[in-house]
């Protein structure tokens, strides 16, 4: 798993230039948002856990 890690990280300034960065900032921007969705349903669930609103 390290040495595919250190593969990958040493490849990523070929990938950068080959895609540019504005495509890596929307990459970025959208894994940004899906962190948040399911963040977000983790908290409502919570919340319905805790005030017994499963039925």
């Amino acid at each position: 798993m390290c040495v595919l890690s250190y593969i990958i990280f040493g490849l990523s300034e070929l990938f950068v230039k080959k895609i540019g960065n504005n495509v890596i900032s929307v990459i970025g921007k959208i894994m940004g948002l899906i962190i948040a969705i399911i963040g977000t349903s983790m908290i409502i669930e919570g919340i319905k856990i805790s005030f017994d609103l499963v039925k």
